[in-house]
């Protein structure tokens, strides 16, 4: 296949997609997309994470459609980029996307999905839907059977900070 031509390095190292053969075909190796994403964003370079995302949403999509993992995982993560960011319809549009893989994301990913929902409905001062999505992040812990207490202290203390904000103070009470 060879080195794509172009005059920036960084472009290079976003638009190399390492490919492993298999048989006549070649796949995208998403897991390099996801392992570059991540080097991004924690480098602080949103622009480049969210564009290595949105190519690995891509080649996900034409590869296997939009039922599968790597297009609901990549999903989540520009809606997670884009909230970073504070670009909240792109951030609901990709989160609410990746929800429609459900069976196919990783449970923390369905928690994380749910709450950052919550978040940004709250952001907007949508406190009746933020309640709904965190009460569905809670929901979705009991379903799988996660007993990670932090993510039920975090969930709670969404669900306590959202009551908070509706002045309900003795449903608050419950949460916190």
């Amino acid at each position: 296949l060879g080195p794509f031509r172009i005059s920036s390095m960084k472009r290079l190292l976003l638009l190399r997609v390492p490919l492993v053969a298999c048989g006549t075909l070649a796949q995208t190796n998403f897991e390099e997309l996801k392992s570059a994403t991540l080097d991004f964003r924690h480098a602080g370079d949103q622009d480049s994470a969210i564009f290595t995302a949105k190519r690995m949403h891509h080649l996900a999509h034409k590869e296997y459609g939009d039922s599968n993992y790597w297009f609901a995982f990549s999903a989540f993560n520009i809606g997670k980029l884009f909230y970073s960011v504070d670009e909240l319809d792109s951030a609901q549009k990709y989160i609410q996307l990746s929800l429609n893989g459900l069976d196919l994301l990783d449970p923390r990913d369905l928690w994380q999905s749910y709450t950052y929902l919550g978040a940004i409905h709250s952001d907007r001062g949508d406190l009746n839907n933020s309640l709904k999505h965190h009460f569905n992040a809670l929901y979705s812990l009991n379903k799988n059977d996660d007993s990670d207490s932090i993510l039920y202290a975090n969930t709670f203390s969404n669900i306590g900070g959202i009551y908070f904000k509706k002045l309900l103070y003795e449903k608050c009470e419950l949460y916190f």
